[in-house]
């Protein structure tokens, strides 16, 4: 083997080492991410609720460039105020996490269009606000859990053993090239 046929050999053993390094550490993160979340969903099933009134509810219209188009999105936007011993706070989440497409809200395995769920929080209207009672800051008007976080889960895992199968491939063909009588010179 010539030197640039060894040198090129060494860059494709190093791109496969670092790549897979980088989507398993990548994946690791989206999983503690994901379970993070999970686990705080589940521990917000047992927050107290209070009632709260709605100060302000309307669709924004945001956009983003998708190319050289702009792709116009609406999102709910909704205010309310709650109180917790005798001391007054306001909130303006709906649910703990969400995404917002150009066709509608997901939430979870949900899907809502922006002026349904305003349409649910009409500006006066009194709601039942869940808290975490350490904190009560933190607070939301929906608690769901769906199931889109724990297929994403299951997807990092998988990701993450084709990212392991990288490294493995890696350091097989560097394992391969020490013992190999005839590249070893």
């Amino acid at each position: 083997m010539t030197r640039t046929e060894d040198d090129h050999r060494r860059g494709v053993v190093l791109l496969l080492l670092i790549s897979g390094l980088v989507i398993m550490i990548t994946s690791f993160i989206v999983f503690a991410v994901i379970l993070a979340d999970e686990s705080k969903l589940e521990a917000a099933k047992s927050w107290p609720s209070t009632t709260g009134t709605i100060e302000f509810s309307q669709v924004k219209m945001k956009h983003r460039a998708m190319g050289p188009r702009l792709l116009w999105m609406s999102e709910p936007v909704v205010e309310y105020r709650y109180e917790v011993d005798a001391k007054l706070y306001r909130g303006t989440r709906i649910w703990f996490r969400h995404s917002v497409t150009a066709e509608a809200i997901r939430v979870g395995d949900r899907e809502f269009q922006a002026d349904e769920v305003v349409e649910r929080y009409p500006i006066g209207a009194e709601v039942a606000v869940y808290f975490n009672a350490e904190d009560p800051e933190d607070a939301v008007l929906e608690l769901h859990v769906g199931a889109s976080s724990r297929f994403l889960s299951y997807v990092s895992i998988v990701v993450a053993v084709m990212g392991l199968f990288l490294v493995l491939l890696s350091v097989s063909s560097r394992s391969k090239k020490k013992t190999d009588p005839v590249t070893a010179r």
